[in-house]
């Protein structure tokens, strides 16, 4: 009896957690039930409802557009009242999808569309021939896709998955979720795509030349919409709702290591799938938790999957790689220089990462190696570029970091330029004569950043720490990718430089590491 009663009351507390978290009623939701009708709060036009068929599962039934199906043949949605999303600050979307199993076509699932000036803009959830899914996202000037692998998230395994999207218009950024798991964030910042009256199509795009060849193989259910960004829990929620699976969450100890690396255009000089297999192996012998990449060339969904970890994706270049989960994005600066998001250690332990990528420009090796470098000329020209960069960078973090006092902030990236820790008159002899006093890392110093491998290695005659070059032997040798740390609860352990493969080192960069302890002293 008393089992029983454990039983029923740990029900009890799962049912009262889940509807704490529950999303509440969403503006659309269909449930496929032999009717297609909405349940949600919205006035809809629907088209393709009449002689439709339907998959009778264990419990109730699906929109079925299988081979078996009778009727195959898309769905849409029109909404009523001139309603739009633009009066909104955000909007979730859900579906599950069973797609054939084996199935090594593309389709569109769901897609929100329209075509203008000679393109297609909007987004859409695809079932992609890999086996696995994608969400793209276009305006009028960009293209953002995310698309995972079928070993980690696939659709033609047979079984029922859940796919979500959200936007949040305040921080222009798009949540992706498989199987109730926030796998991605995305940065959609700058993007100018309205979707104003634009209706919502299920089972073939908008851009399909033939709905009979391109409708798509397989059933769903459950679609959802909702008029604002669903939380993650939330997310989590629906998901349980219906599978009834708790998520085990990763919590880190007081100890984690992060590294940072500039991956070379993805290592494609390797081999088109062999580079990025070569970096795969680099991460995954690192043991790092939180990995910030630049020049990562569109390889993050692979990475990420690879590892097992979240993805943030601020452009396809410039990213973070973490073991733990994400919550809140920052819109640092310019996309392709930097980003800044919140990761969740578990055990109220917090962390913000901030991926860097400061120009190549100016390139300075020549002149330095010529003999006839000038330091305040490469002082000039280092605050032109890279100087003018970090500064912007700098400005906006610093209302960040002092408004979160207690969550410590890691900058980590490629910064494409020499330190002052290390160009110094004891170390002038290695640097043709020069004692230089780096614009961009005096500033980071000044803001109250640690460089954690000089910290860990004070002695920059002894330990030089070069990251570049590994494979360019002409290049002048130069410390010039770094982690930086901010918070007076966050310790460095060791640092080191990383640049071994046992066949080939695949990037021209070599990684660094550094070990962080989170107790408090």
């Amino acid at each position: 009896m008393r089992i029983l009663s454990i039983f029923l009351f740990s029900l009890i507390l799962i049912s009262c957690e889940d509807a704490l978290r529950s999303p509440g009623k969403p503006l659309m939701q269909f449930d496929f039930n032999n009717e297609i009708v909405n349940k949600g709060m919205g006035k809809l036009d629907i088209e393709g409802d009449a002689m439709v068929s339907y998959y009778y599962g264990e419990k109730d039934t699906c929109l079925d557009l299988m081979a078996s199906a009778k009727y195959r043949k898309p769905i849409i949605i029109n909404y009523q009242d001139d309603f739009s999303f633009e009066d909104y600050d955000g909007y979730t979307v859900s579906v599950w999808i069973q797609k054939a199993r084996n199935d090594n076509e593309s389709y569109s699932v769901l897609s929100q569309q329209t075509y203008l000036d000679g393109k297609w803009l909007g987004w859409e959830l695809r079932a992609e021939n890999c086996g696995s899914w994608s969400w793209v996202y276009r305006d009028s000037i960009q293209t953002w896709k995310y698309q995972p692998t079928s070993l980690r998230q696939p659709v033609n395994d047979g079984n029922w998955h859940q796919l979500t999207y959200s936007y949040n218009k305040n921080s222009q950024e798009a949540r992706l979720y498989y199987d109730g798991e926030n796998v991605a964030v995305y940065s959609l910042f700058g993007n100018t795509f309205s979707i104003k009256s634009v209706p919502l199509r299920v089972g073939v795009s908008p851009a399909s030349a033939s709905e009979n060849i391109d409708i798509f193989n397989g059933r769903i259910d459950n679609l959802a919409v909702w008029s604002r960004t669903l939380e993650s829990e939330e997310v989590h929620t629906v998901y349980r709702l219906k599978e009834k699976k708790k998520f085990k969450r990763p919590v880190s100890g007081d100890v984690f290591k992060v590294l940072t690396w500039n991956i070379w255009q993805g290592a494609i000089h390797e081999g088109k799938r062999v580079g990025a297999e070569r970096i795969l192996d680099v991460l995954q012998s690192s043991e790092a938790d939180l990995i910030m990449l630049q020049e990562m060339a569109g390889e993050g969904p692979y990475l990420a999957d690879g590892l097992g970890f979240y993805l943030y994706q601020r452009n396809k270049d410039l990213g973070v790689l973490s073991r733990y989960p994400l919550e809140e994005a920052n819109n640092v600066f310019r996309v392709h220089n930097s980003g800044c998001i919140k990761v969740d250690l578990g055990a109220d332990q917090k962390v913000f990462a901030c991926p860097i990528s400061l120009t190549e420009e100016p390139r300075l090796d020549s002149y330095i190696k010529s003999g006839n470098a000038d330091v305040d000329t490469i002082i000039y020209r280092e605050n032109e570029f890279r100087g003018r960069e970090i500064t912007f960078i700098l400005g906006e973090l610093r209302h960040l970091m002092f408004t979160n006092k207690n969550t410590p902030m890691i900058l980590g990236g490629g910064f494409n330029s020499g330190s002052h820790l290390d160009w110094t008159e004891r170390n002038q002899d290695l640097h043709m004569g020069l004692v230089v006093e780096y614009p961009v890392t005096k500033q980071v110093e000044k803001a109250g950043f640690t460089d954690t491998y000089r910290s860990s290695h004070p002695d920059e005659v002894v330990d030089k720490g070069y990251t570049w070059s590994t494979k360019f032997k002409s290049a002048f040798p130069n410390r010039t990718d770094f982690i930086y740390s901010f918070g007076e609860d966050i310790h460095i352990e060791e640092s080191y430089v990383l640049d071994d493969h046992q066949v080939s080192f695949p990037s021209s960069h070599a990684a660094v590491v550094t070990v962080f302890n989170l107790e408090k002293k």
